[in-house]
């Protein structure tokens, strides 16, 4: 008996570790209770006219095989000025300028026509070039800390995009037409200076994980049930003081993050979300007798608040 009242708490314990390990920012160091703020893996692009797979990271060795260069990466090159002969590789469907000192983005941007996957992270870009809706066949664009203030509206027009990563920014506003890219399954905005969510979000849905954690939200638009798709959400450090009831409507959310918030109440509505599987509550104003009330509405939930427990 006292065997198993050891391995009880272990097995739990051990239960919730590989969750949250599961949903971890695989780039920054693991704590545990958090979910994903950064974008997920690359995926392998679509190659369309060009099917050499080797990767440059050289721009003279590129520059060789002008018309037989898909990949370049110059990440980690010291760059403060966006190199123009890029532009001379007309057949690139992947561009990584990662962990440089660029400032801006020249508009010839646009004639990359090929181009499937941009990554700019760890740069000091303030703003996009509208010549970036130019880029039809994006599916990656990964934007994580610059200094970026504002989206162009041409992003309209980048109807293939799946995975839009524009977190540690300093965006105070997303324009409405983010609401054409009705391929997006992954949308990042974590840690900007939004205080709301444009309607038009609620046209995602092929969206699968939401992150606006680290901002100064207090609520949700109306049309938030309508990402019929969404599996995960993080909204994890923001102004919630009310539960946001547009969330209970979201019949296939498996995971949502409302820690760091001000929450003191929730919905009796919740017990509609079937599917969770977790729940992140950690420093919020709910009552022990709240967590354990939600915990029996939801039974097959795990309920985390390190705070309480």
């Amino acid at each position: 008996m006292k065997v198993k009242k050891v391995l009880f708490p272990i097995v739990i314990f051990t239960g919730i570790f590989f969750l949250g390990y599961s949903f971890r920012d695989v780039t920054r160091p693991y704590i545990p209770g958090l979910l994903p703020t950064s974008s997920p893996a690359t995926p392998t692009p679509r190659v369309t006219h060009c099917s050499n797979e080797k990767l440059y990271d050289n721009l003279d060795d590129a520059l060789i095989e002008v018309n037989n260069t898909c990949k370049l990466d110059l990440s980690y090159q010291g760059l403060k000025v966006f190199p123009k002969e890029i532009f001379k590789l007309t057949h690139l469907v992947e561009l990584r300028l990662d962990e440089n000192q660029l400032t801006s983005i020249p508009p010839e941007i646009g004639n990359l026509k090929d181009l499937q996957i941009l990554t700019m992270r760890n740069n000091q870009l303030t703003s996009l070039p509208p010549e970036i809706g130019s880029l039809t066949n994006l599916q990656v664009l990964s934007l994580r800390n610059n200094k970026i203030r504002q989206l162009p509206r041409q992003i309209k027009y980048l109807k293939q995009l799946t995975v839009l990563g524009i977190r540690d920014n300093q965006l105070t506003s997303i324009p409405g037409e983010i609401g054409n890219l009705s391929s997006l399954t992954d949308l990042y905005l974590g840690n900007n200076r939004l205080t709301s969510l444009p309607n038009e979000i609620g046209n995602l849905h092929n969206l699968t994980t939401f992150s606006a954690a680290d901002n100064q939200l207090s609520d949700l638009p109306d049309t938030m049930h309508n990402l019929i798709s969404l599996l995960i959400l993080n909204l994890r450090h923001n102004n919630f003081s009310i539960f946001p009831i547009e969330t209970v409507s979201l019949s296939n959310l498996r995971d949502i993050s409302l820690s760091d918030n001000p929450l003191s109440t929730y919905p009796s509505e919740i017990s509609k979300l079937t599917k969770l599987q977790s729940i992140f509550l950690t420093h919020t104003n709910m009552s022990a007798s709240d967590i354990e009330q939600i915990r029996k509405i939801l039974p097959h939930t795990v309920v985390s608040t390190t705070e309480l427990e």
